[in-house]
């Protein structure tokens, strides 16, 4: 599923009299094409959605009151999600993905999120719609972090103490050069000429007492060897644990903050 694709053409071309009945809908004047294809996203969402929240009701995702919009840009890419669903024949992969948001919304205990925030999600989602169509575990526990960020975190599992200790490190040494760049924005290019004196120094010291050491070509080989061995294993703590994390969201609190309504869940 690569490449750039146009669902909404090939979805005129097929169905020209549900291209013409939602079209139909939208508001059309003094619009840019851009700004009409959105309006044609937003009303194929709405109209095609098949959303209910938890009463069966038609969900408050649209409207704070009749005629009020809201979260528009979020539906708008729902509405492409949608699309991009039924161009790649998994139509109802994308309409569950949308009722996971949805319900997410309801869920959520001030009924606000940052919509051109969501927007991206949803839009990554469907940029990767073939990913998480085949790994539907993935897509709950990245919706889970976008509307419960801060309520999952006490479900989480520590880092291990070699992550911890590798992160520590690290923040020490972004800390030591924020602290270096704060007290002279040019520290680092103002002492490399003095470096580049001092290592001159000190190999002629050690030349002087017939001391052997690496040359500066074999010495970059091996601190560029250590460098991608340290990011790799650092890579790998870090997977582990999201890994960790990951399943813990799945089997424990996807039961408390679950994206599914009541008929999708599991008796």
């Amino acid at each position: 599923m690569k490449g750039i694709i146009r669902p909404l053409a090939a979805f005129k071309n097929k169905n020209p009299e549900i291209y013409e009945a939602v079209n139909s809908f939208c508001n059309k004047n003094n619009m840019s094409a851009k700004h009409k294809e959105n309006e044609f996203y937003w009303h194929y969402c709405f109209m095609f959605g098949s959303f209910v929240d938890s009463e069966n009701l038609f969900p408050s995702f649209f409207f704070s009151d009749p005629g009020t919009f809201i979260n528009k840009s979020t539906i708008t890419e729902m509405g492409r999600l949608l699309l991009t669903g039924w161009y790649y024949n998994i139509e109802e992969f994308a309409k569950k993905t949308c009722q996971y948001i949805v319900n997410g919304y309801e869920k959520a205990e001030d009924k606000k999120i940052n919509d051109l925030e969501f927007a991206k999600a949803v839009k990554h989602i469907r940029e990767n719609i073939g990913y998480y169509y085949h790994h539907e575990g993935d897509l709950k526990v990245y919706l889970m972090k976008k509307f419960f960020n801060e309520e999952i975190k006490e479900y989480l599992p520590e880092p291990s103490e070699e992550l911890k200790s590798t992160q520590n490190a690290i923040d020490f040494i972004n800390k030591i050069e924020k602290n270096c760049i704060k007290k002279d924005k040019n520290y680092y290019r103002n002492n490399m000429y003095f470096l580049e004196e001092r290592t001159i120094y000190l190999e002629e010291i050690l030349d002087n007492y017939g001391i052997e050491y690496l040359q500066e070509g074999e010495h970059k080989k091996q601190y560029d060897k250590s460098c991608i061995e340290f990011r790799a294993k650092y890579s790998d703590l870090l997977n582990e644990h999201e890994k960790a994390c990951n399943k813990n969201l799945l089997e424990n609190v996807n039961v408390k903050f679950t994206l599914d309504t009541p008929k999708q869940q599991n008796k």
